[in-house]
């Protein structure tokens, strides 16, 4: 291949790709119709409809009032502590590692108990009573 042939092939790729810049950037018909629908609204001394508005529920409140209504619909539901899972990913910095050893050891200053599978687990209660408050798993 010459130089030419080259330079030919570039123009025929430069000219495929404007080509497909304004094939899709050009505006959709559903863009220039949405625009319509809000013009005949306004001529007719309609209210404007926005797509994109946010609902209103309520119109004249203050915003406590507002607050207060938005508290009363949105009430958390009581989650036991059995519904919850947090992760907590640790790294070491770069080119180091976490020693095991003080792993251990930290587990087991702070009250945590090594169990079978070995998870890290904290109780409360004791003996036959025990219910596992969190467990903590070394990856």
């Amino acid at each position: 291949m010459n130089m030419t042939e080259l330079r030919i092939i570039l123009a025929v790729i430069g000219v495929v790709i404007l080509a497909l810049v304004y094939y899709f950037g050009k505006k959709s018909a559903n863009d220039d119709l949405d625009q319509l629908q809000n013009e005949v609204d306004l001529d007719a001394g309609l209210p404007p409809t926005f797509s994109n508005e946010l609902p209103r529920k309520h119109i004249g409140i203050s915003v406590d009032e507002a607050h207060e209504i938005h508290l009363a619909e949105n009430k958390p539901t009581p989650q036991n502590g059995k519904d919850k899972v947090i992760t907590l990913f640790l790294h070491a910095k770069d080119g180091q590692q976490f020693d095991w050893h003080l792993i251990q050891s930290a587990a087991n200053q702070v009250g945590l108990e090594l169990g079978a599978d070995n998870l890290y687990y904290r109780f409360k209660g004791f003996g036959s009573s025990k219910e596992v408050v969190f467990m903590v798993a070394n990856m």
